[in-house]
């Protein structure tokens, strides 16, 4: 990889175009995100634990980004 995680998510954040996009980190080890204040500072909308359950992100997908569009 040219960058890691959260330099991404900082590009992301920084580049007006993407500023609002939903950001999901896919982690082995949520608490690194969470213990350093990495979710707050870098907007990351949500966290999710490897090994995952495809349909709990699709359902997170589809209540947070899909009924925001409706509202």
């Amino acid at each position: 990889p040219v960058m890691s995680g959260r330099e991404l998510c900082r590009a992301l954040r920084e580049d007006q175009r993407y500023a609002e996009v939903p950001v999901v980190f896919l982690t082995a080890d949520p608490d690194a995100l969470t213990a350093d204040g990495a979710v707050d500072d870098l907007g990351i909308a949500a966290v999710f634990e490897k090994p995952f359950h495809p349909e709990e992100i699709l359902r997170w997908v589809e209540n947070h980004v899909f009924s925001s569009r409706t509202s």
